[in-house]
């Protein structure tokens, strides 16, 4: 008797959880597949069906946005993930709890802060007049102001170094609470036997954590392709749409521009097929390995 009502309770939390996933999740992906088969401007949809998916391939804008992200993951993944790997080995290394705290608070904090407050923060870094032209200024007075993000290598940067810095505290913290749970007696042992410290990090911790680093690589590939805010305030996809992404330009697509719902909510399938082939490949890949 005593099963059966405990059965019940388990149930009533399953039925729970899969209510809240159909509704906010399954729904909402079908509605979305079938408006994907409209086509229009504004509220004038007609059913063209595949029609959308075959303008992609004409659509040089939509290319280009899948390139830069293209582009943003082979830079941005390896890069986080070697500072996060080895911000982690640094704080797990330290004696005192105290200050493995204290850096873990500061790491995690960008992770805390609002995209759109960090965004404007590091727009106006890299404005004509902001802090890095001017403290370039301090050593050398007669050189020129540049606007750093009309140019498509500096929009680029720009870019790069937000992610990184909004991004690498929170995987860095993965990670050391991954390192945290591995037996210290696997590092005494190595130590007894004249392995040296990055050697024990290289040949030890990060085949231990290979799994961890899997999840972080396919959190990151995701993040990437969902990349929208940093664009939106910083450079908003320019120069010459250089820093334009998938993100952007659904948006540009739906709100920007006279909204064209069914081409923009096709290319959100596209974002999520992408990046489950993205995930399916590094998964697969992980287990080759391991």
């Amino acid at each position: 008797m005593m099963s059966l009502r405990y059965n019940k309770h388990r149930l009533t939390f399953v039925c729970g959880s899969l209510l809240i996933t159909v509704l906010f999740t399954i729904i909402p992906l079908v509605y979305a597949v079938i408006i994907s088969l409209f086509s229009g401007r504004g509220s004038n949809l007609v059913f063209t069906g595949l029609e959308n998916y075959q303008r992609m391939i004409y659509d040089d804008t939509l290319i280009k946005a899948l390139i830069n992200n293209i582009s943003f993951s082979i830079i941005l993944i390896p890069i986080i993930l070697f500072i996060s790997v080895h911000l982690a080995n640094c704080i797990n290394n330290l004696q005192s709890e105290r200050i493995k705290g204290i850096y873990s608070i500061i790491l995690f904090f960008p992770s805390i802060t609002s995209p759109v407050a960090y965004a404007f923060f590091f727009r106006q870094l890299f404005a004509a007049d902001g802090f890095l032209n001017k403290f370039i200024q301090m050593l050398n007075p007669n050189v020129e102001f540049i606007n750093y993000l009309l140019t498509p290598i500096g929009a680029n940067i720009a870019i790069i170094v937000v992610c990184i810095w909004a991004w690498s505290g929170y995987y860095t913290i993965l990670l050391l609470s991954a390192m945290q749970s591995i037996d210290p007696l696997i590092y005494k042992a190595a130590r007894i036997d004249g392995i040296g410290t990055f050697k024990i990090l290289y040949k030890i911790t990060l085949p231990i954590l290979s799994p961890v680093l899997l999840f972080c690589s396919v959190m990151l590939s995701g993040g990437v392709f969902q990349l929208f805010a940093e664009i939106l305030i910083i450079s908003k996809g320019g120069p010459e749409h250089s820093t334009i992404t998938l993100a952007y330009y659904l948006y540009q697509l739906c709100f920007q521009y006279i909204p064209q719902f069914g081409y923009a909510v096709s290319i959100g399938i596209l974002i999520l097929f992408i990046s489950g082939i993205i995930g399916f490949i590094q998964l697969k890949l992980g287990e080759y390995k391991i």
